[in-house]
């Protein structure tokens, strides 16, 4: 039997086949995938993304990066002892996790049920490597997590400008994150005379549309903004 499996392995080394053995390192080209917020659905772009590896008997980083500004990530180009016992931590900027927890007195990670641990009032979410996509060495993970965008950051409506106008008048809004909205206009009546946006998506910052009132009386009118966190209506006067 020895020599049998022998000549199989002589066989396949000879061919060019590579034999893995267990404690050969995973090269992992890229990990990489997109972080949203579980309530709103939209994307999440104020934390960190870092691969620890616990399958060593002392827990190592492997790779730390900052969610981009449209909620996806991407590490490339990095090794792990085994994909088994690697997490993936998903974490808000202004959390500092790594006293708390220590590594090395961790070796399970912090938080091991796929979802959300609590350090000191800060979420931390931690995901399997295991469990991402697998495409050739390319891993695919995308996140769900619960902490939002907009901490400390206000939703605005802003009084347009020029305001008496005529008959062209600006009408902006601040955002922190990006949303859907609807902007309206209304009569002193309550009678819509305007769709500006319908449920339009807009990315995060100042937005600014531009209203035409040219074929309307001068008067009061009232423009409405609608969405998910940003309700709010304001007064302006047409003068012609």
């Amino acid at each position: 039997m020895r020599t049998v499996i022998s000549y199989i392995l002589l066989v396949l080394i000879t061919s060019g086949v590579v034999i893995s053995g267990p404690s050969d390192p995973v090269y992992i080209q890229e990990l990489s995938g997109k972080v949203k917020n579980t309530v709103t659905g939209l994307p999440v772009s104020n934390g960190h993304i870092k691969v620890i590896d616990y399958s060593t008997v002392v827990p190592k980083e492997i790779a730390r990066v900052t969610i981009q500004h449209n909620g996806r990530y991407k590490i490339t180009n990095f090794s792990v002892t085994k994909i088994e016992g690697v997490k993936i931590l998903a974490y808000p900027s202004d959390v500092v996790w790594d006293g708390g927890w220590g590594l090395a007195y961790s070796p399970t990670g912090p938080g091991n049920n796929g979802g959300g641990g609590n350090n000191g009032g800060n979420w931390l979410y931690t995901f399997n490597l295991s469990d991402a996509i697998v495409e050739g060495n390319k891993y695919s993970l995308d996140i769900d997590v619960s902490w939002s965008d907009f901490t400390n950051k206000d939703f605005k409506l802003n009084q347009n400008y020029p305001n008496p106008f005529n008959p062209v008048t600006s009408i902006s809004f601040d955002l922190p994150v990006s949303l859907n909205v609807t902007l309206k206009v209304y009569n002193i009546s309550g009678e819509e005379v305007a769709v500006l946006a319908d449920n339009q998506f807009f990315t995060a910052g100042n937005n600014e549309i531009q209203f035409d009132g040219s074929n309307l009386a001068s008067g009061i009118y009232f423009y409405k903004i609608s969405s998910a966190y940003l309700n709010d209506i304001k007064k302006m006067t047409l003068i012609k």
